[in-house]
């Protein structure tokens, strides 16, 4: 999108900084600093191992053209449209298992609305293409779905010659080969169970899909979230930590769902946020050990919180939100902010546009406070100039009682849970964009001059990864763009593809 930008005065941001720590502190919040790699050391890895030109061969021209309208046609319901386009997509690589799927998945709505409003003949000609689509996709439901028709389109008439299909269930468990012979062991009692290939899942128990899974000092952990029947949605998570000594999985059950989520190396706690920007750091048992809010970070948006990151002893914790790395403490206090470098030709600017941010800069103002303050040093100046103000202590002045309306205003302002999250990063927005074309205007008998700035936006170097190593003395993050930065003490260092 091209953006037409007045510009009166330009001032310079200053100089870019390059961050250096020679020992983690809690006490003090330092200002986010950009990154400057120019003089950093650059070491260059090497390509990948996959040719450019067996890449671009992967995906034959038109290919996507033709899965993205299919893809919208699903969305908005349209699939006879949808099968047509997956169709055409297939007919240009046939080999592509998410395509395979999606076509599946619409033949089986084309094929159920046919059935819902009994229109036999056409639902009955969705099935027989998918069989012959797609024969070894073919399940057991869609087998009885098409005997089902083929019995109602015989009632209208009877010399319909469609054949019902076997189930192949039924034809596998006439098979009773063992897997195995049973063999005899002096020293070892052996038992194996036969057939075991024809063991069927109950009907309605779903398998357990485990995700986060991290292999730790303490075992191998892993993570699902529950579904919760009664309140209809997501709403609690259950971590399982298996070990050499243990026979059997010890199971935690955590009272709240996580999004994305991070296990310290030992295994003993974990770093997670939820759906509505909450962020966790607990022991694995279950016990909290600190919660903030990362709205504000994140600008509403779970999507842009792409890493959670934790030290190996939990001390040390760190969360990424687009274009930024955000370093806490055990508390989860930030103590410093790392901002990647804009990509090559653009230009960053901070943008103001928390809807509450000329009210918060107006209660910081009253309660003389500044920066991001924490709610028990907003607490602590409250209480000082409640007392100093306060009309019993100042008989006679008639603007007191005015000015501890004021201090108590703003002082409600500053305690809403909303207004702590946005304390915690006022000013944590950045704009990029590139700039097109300059025009300046001078208007000399006024003694007034412009500058008008045509300029393209753009999003920034986002970071897809991180790592923070054992001792918490590097931080990696990997960017979009190929760099992986490596902050150190001292320096930062960073690597790009070759």
């Amino acid at each position: 999108m091209i953006k037409f930008i007045r510009k009166i005065f330009q001032t310079s941001r200053g100089d870019q900084l390059v961050p250096t720590q020679t020992k983690h502190s809690e006490t003090s919040k330092e200002k986010a600093q950009t990154l400057d790699p120019s003089s950093a050391p650059v070491i260059k890895l090497p390509p990948g191992y996959r040719p450019k030109e067996e890449y671009q061969s992967r995906w034959p021209d038109g290919f996507w053209d033709h899965m993205n309208k299919a893809s919208s046609h699903y969305k908005r319901e349209w699939y006879a449209k949808a099968k047509e386009e997956f169709l055409h997509a297939r007919s240009l690589k046939d080999d592509y298992d998410s395509l395979n799927t999606q076509l599946l998945r619409t033949y089986r709505k084309l094929y159920k609305k046919a059935t819902e409003n009994k229109r036999w003949s056409e639902a009955y000609d969705v099935l027989s293409e998918l069989f012959e689509t797609l024969p070894s996709a073919v399940t057991d439901t869609d087998r009885r779905q098409y005997n089902k028709i083929i019995k109602e389109l015989q009632k209208k008439d009877p010399d319909f010659i469609g054949q019902p299909v076997e189930m192949e269930r039924q034809s596998k468990s006439k098979e009773k080969k063992p897997i195995a012979e049973i063999e005899q062991n002096e020293q070892i009692p052996l038992q194996i169970h036969e057939h075991l290939d024809s063991w069927v899942r109950p009907k309605g128990e779903k398998p357990i899909r485990w995700y986060d899974t991290h292999l730790t000092s303490a075992g191998f952990v892993c993570r699902r979230s529950v579904y919760d029947k009664e309140l209809g949605g997501y709403k609690s998570s259950q971590f399982r930590l298996i070990t050499i000594q243990i026979d059997e999985p010890s199971d935690i059950d955590i009272p709240f769902d996580l999004y994305r989520c991070k296990i310290s190396s030992t295994g003993d706690r974990f770093i997670g946020y939820s759906d509505d920007l909450q962020l966790f750091l607990c022991a694995l048992q279950g016990e909290k050990i600190a919660e903030r809010s990362v709205r504000r970070e994140a600008e509403n948006n779970k999507y842009q919180i792409r890493c959670v990151d934790l030290s190996a002893d939990g001390e040390w914790a760190m969360f990424t939100s687009s274009t930024r790395a955000y370093w806490m403490n055990h508390n989860l206090h930030t103590l410093r902010t790392w901002i990647m470098p804009p990509p090559e030709g653009y230009r960053v600017e901070q943008r103001d546009n928390e809807p509450h941010y000329e009210k918060i800069e107006q209660a910081l103002s009253v309660l003389e406070l500044h920066g991001s303050p924490t709610p028990d040093e907003i607490k602590t100046q409250f209480r000082r100039l409640a007392l100093k103000h306060h009309p019993d202590r100042n008989p006679g002045d008639p603007h007191a009682e005015e000015r501890m309306k004021m201090i108590i205003g703003a002082y409600q302002v500053l305690s809403d849970e909303d207004i702590q999250s946005a304390l915690e990063g006022i000013g944590d927005v950045e704009y990029y964009y590139k700039i097109m074309d300059e025009m300046e205007v001078n208007l000399g008998d006024l003694g007034i001059s412009f500058k008008f700035t045509i300029s393209m936006g753009g999003q920034g170097d986002w970071i897809y990864a991180s790592h923070i190593s054992d001792d918490a003395e590097r931080i990696y993050l990997g960017c979009y763009s190929g760099r992986i930065y490596c902050i150190t003490n001292q320096s930062i260092i960073y690597w790009t593809f070759a």
